[in-house]
């Protein structure tokens, strides 16, 4: 399907008060405005087209409860996704997240909802880091994470 089909299938929705809309392969790079004048959608599937963002428009659609964007290139949702509370189902698979991380955007929309909930009331930054320290037998990897957290430096070690 095209970018002019998508448009029709849009118009077609529209005039009808569809409450479902499948905009697969339609080779959208962006979302048209005039998809979110369909306040009646509860269903939107956006699968493998080559969008890189939702706007924050999206969190018009305040009807939808399941929508497919698996196989886009959305990198962050924006915080407006939260605004739909009727949303149970978002398939986000095959994206290249990093807001938010794909351990939360896979446990599933509470979860979404619980990290933009706290993003947006937690400005404290997350000072820490994991370190894997490997090498051979007696380098002195001991002593250096006994350095690092503090801790007196023992020679016998």
């Amino acid at each position: 399907m095209s970018k002019e089909e998508a448009l029709r299938e849009i118009a077609e929705a529209k005039e009808t008060g569809a409450t479902e809309l499948d905009l697969s392969w339609c080779e959208l790079n962006e979302l048209p405005p005039e998809l979110f004048q369909l306040t009646n959608l509860t269903a939107l599937s956006l699968s493998d087209n080559q969008l890189h963002k939702l706007p924050e428009t999206i969190g018009q659609l305040k009807n939808l409860s399941a929508l497919v964007l698996t196989g886009n290139q959305i990198s962050k949702l924006p915080v407006e996704i939260t605004q739909l509370n009727d949303l149970t189902f978002l398939f986000l698979d095959n994206n290249p997240l990093t807001s938010p991380p794909p351990e939360i955007a896979e446990q599933g929309i509470e979860a979404i909802r619980e990290y933009f909930s706290g993003v947006q009331h937690s400005k404290i930054p997350l000072n820490e880091i994991k370190v894997l320290l490997v090498g051979d037998g007696a380098a002195g990897k001991t002593s250096l994470v006994k350095k690092l957290i503090g801790e007196p430096f023992d020679e016998h070690e």
